[in-house]
């Protein structure tokens, strides 16, 4: 699946969406691109939409769209 993000501008966001997608259960691997504003992520088991929202709560960065 693919989530777009706004508010990433350097390698702290990077990794900081990173650390924060695989703090999800059901998450097996998030690669970021900076350029493009969004996450790869690879799922191991099911996991809502809002929980990718929900872990960027406290940052500056908020989930734009899910593609699927």
């Amino acid at each position: 699946m693919r989530v777009y993000i706004s508010g990433m501008s350097c390698q702290h966001c990077k990794i900081a969406v990173e650390k924060a997608f695989l703090a999800i259960n059901g998450v097996e691997s998030v690669n970021v691109n900076l350029e493009g504003a969004y996450a790869d992520v690879i799922l191991n088991s099911k996991v809502e939409d809002k929980k990718f929202s929900d872990a960027l709560l406290d940052t500056a960065y908020e989930v734009v769209k899910i593609e699927k």
